[in-house]
């Protein structure tokens, strides 16, 4: 996927959440291979990997809080895997403290990683086909406090090459 084609076109969706903390973006300049969730009561911090196109890696700022009593990572397999949906919960976790996402999934065009976190509160979804989520945005503080993602068409991401094609029909890659 990758390239300064990978971003071009995105819309953003969300963000879910609350409204307090400071806003944030992440916008990948090539596949996003890891995301780095720390959790506890509520999901306390998240950081995402993209592998670039000349073997080097770029890591995002930590997005929330220093806190956490467990840390998951997702390790996508890209570009034979990528992101095609987030879901999860957002409220006050605790008495009179900041709304915060409680809990955390992310859908591949595979499988399902987590849920991560405390699944309590209000529910939000975003299950797609033939999209690509290309980054995330959000606010955050102590907290995760709000998420929301940029997508992209797979037809615009994936643009075939001499090292693989698309597969329409199935909405795979298919490498040579």
């Amino acid at each position: 996927m990758g390239g300064p084609r990978h971003l071009e076109g995105c819309i953003s969706v969300g963000p879910w959440g609350g409204s307090s903390g400071n806003e944030w973006h992440y916008k990948a300049t090539s596949d996003i291979t890891k995301i780095i969730i720390t959790h506890g009561g509520a999901i306390d911090s998240i950081l995402f990997k993209s592998d670039n196109d000349d073997g080097s890696m770029e890591y995002s700022n930590k997005f929330g809080g220093k806190g956490g009593s467990r840390t998951d990572k997702v390790d996508i397999d890209s570009p034979l895997e990528y992101l095609t949906g987030i879901s999860g919960t957002y409220g006050s976790f605790k008495l009179f403290g900041p709304m915060a996402i409680t809990s955390l999934e992310f859908q591949t065009n595979l499988t399902k990683y987590g849920p991560f976190g405390n699944q309590s509160g209000s529910i939000f979804s975003l299950p797609m086909e033939g999209g690509v989520i290309v980054g995330f945005h959000g606010r955050a503080r102590q907290f995760l406090e709000a998420i929301g993602v940029y997508v992209r068409p797979i037809s615009l991401v994936c643009a075939p090459s001499s090292s693989y094609e698309i597969d329409e029909t199935q909405n795979e890659i298919v490498m040579d």
